[in-house]
């Protein structure tokens, strides 16, 4: 495997199968190069991605990674996308496939020398690799991934830990994370968060997520699909897909049918408690819990189980258009409305943007913010109706918890990716607060009635 970073999304794991899939070939040696001396608290990064911990380093020692000199570089075609005010994007977002392969990647899976996905899904690895072990996580091995067919023939999967005590009569949550797009993939659980160790009992450090004595819960981690994205900015890679927007159940968007499978199938095989059902996600992930919240705090899977609440990171609108120049637009129109508790946290210097100030710094600067990308107006028109529950915390370069966002003259694009691709647990370069605590707290805070 091989631990990369992108400008426009979060650290991620390029799988060995990814990489050996896509044809291309390139050399040179990975560095672990030490942070920059700056303020914790005021974090930068040069244009050329961060430095420190979240520098390419390589995951397991299957190879050398490669020095970015290939010849990829992202093909983006044309593509016509029909868009309805009801659902957002008229058809799910098409997969990967050896007849229509992705070539209009994300910048970080060019970067590690992939030059077009064929395949619509992979297989993760569900276990800690090296950049895990040496940050300090728990080392885990949840390996093989659960694994289905869905709907539409892609295979799906999951990696899933299991409380060792779970029966019938011992009941515990269960957390359902999301990862975030482009290379993101259901391995960062283990490498780039410590979600995993406040699962398990037997750490000794385990969350009491049920509020009952009785520390540890279920942890699932979904593997995304491989699509044609539609946004501005070249993003064909893993996601999960938050712009085909049906929230009936069951759901045309395979990626909202293949949540509603997963928990169906744990509620019914698992000793999973019904009422303490959660989501958490980051980046791409943090957009998608939002929306399946959305679709199924009131409106049960097709099993009958519904989401009691959700804590994400690094977020915001996911009912707002594809693109800037997107007619007939994808924006929702009328926005659904939930009563779900919703916790977003982010940066006061972050990619989504923390506020309009600073959107409108990147965009003076050359960069694209799409549509629904700042948190600020989101967190807004929720507390306006559309979601009440839901809660802001803003936090700082360092994860300690502050007031505002930085203003634009102290937040540039850099800094903001920079902040972006650091889960908020304590152990990224820079870090010294691990939020984590406040996130399972929320979540325990608000079960199903």
């Amino acid at each position: 495997m091989r631990m990369l970073v992108s400008s426009w999304g979060l650290l991620f794991v390029v799988p060995a199968v990814v990489a050996a899939a896509s044809g291309c070939t390139g050399g040179g040696e990975g560095v672990d190069a030490g942070p920059d001396a700056v303020d914790a608290g005021e974090a930068t990064a040069n244009d050329d991605g961060p430095t420190g911990d979240d520098a390419w380093i390589p995951d397991d020692g299957d190879g050398p990674l490669p020095d970015g000199d290939c010849s990829c570089q992202s093909e983006c075609r044309s593509r016509e996308w029909a868009c309805d005010p009801t659902v957002g994007l008229v058809e799910p977002v098409p997969v990967c496939a050896a007849s229509d392969p992705c070539l209009c990647l994300a910048e970080e899976l060019n970067q590690a020398c992939i030059c077009r996905l064929e395949t619509p899904s992979h297989q993760p690895a569900c276990r800690t690799g090296e950049i895990g072990i040496r940050r300090g996580r728990l080392v885990a091995d949840d390996s093989p991934a659960l694994e289905h067919i869905d709907s539409t023939g892609v295979s799906r999967h999951a990696c899933l830990f299991r409380p060792g005590d779970s029966s019938p009569q011992r009941r515990y949550p269960l957390v359902v994370w999301m990862h975030g797009g482009g290379g993101g993939s259901a391995d960062d659980l283990y490498n780039a968060t410590s979600l995993r160790q406040k699962a398990d009992a037997a750490t000794g450090t385990a969350f009491d997520l049920g509020g009952q004595g009785r520390a540890g819960f279920f942890l699932l981690a979904v593997q995304g699909r491989h699509l044609h994205y539609p946004t501005g900015t070249p993003r064909d890679g893993q996601h999960h897909d938050f712009y085909h927007r049906d929230l009936r159940s069951p759901s045309t968007n395979p990626d909202v049918a293949n949540l509603d499978y997963w928990i169906d199938r744990l509620v019914g095989q698992e000793a999973v408690d019904p009422a303490r059902i959660y989501l958490m996600g980051w980046s791409n992930g943090c957009f998608f819990s939002q929306l399946y919240a959305f679709a199924r705090h009131q409106m049960a899977t097709p099993g009958g189980n519904r989401v009691a609440a959700v804590a994400c990171y690094s977020g915001a609108d996911p009912f707002e258009n594809v693109a800037h120049d997107q007619q007939p637009s994808c924006k929702l129109d009328p926005y659904p409305t939930s009563p779900v508790p919703i916790l977003l946290v982010g940066r006061n210097c972050d990619y989504p943007a923390c506020d309009e100030s600073q959107a409108a710094g990147y965009q003076n600067n050359g960069f694209i913010v799409e549509p629904g990308h700042v948190a600020g107006p989101w967190v807004e028109l929720c507390r306006s109706g559309v979601a009440p529950g839901l809660q802001r915390l803003i936090i700082d370069g360092t994860g300690a918890t502050t007031l505002a966002c930085l203003s634009p003259e102290r937040c540039d694009h850099a800094k903001a990716v920079f902040n972006h691709i650091r889960w908020p647990d304590g152990k990224a370069s820079l870090d010294s607060f691990d939020v984590e605590p406040a996130m399972l707290a929320f979540l325990r805070d608000h079960p199903l009635p």
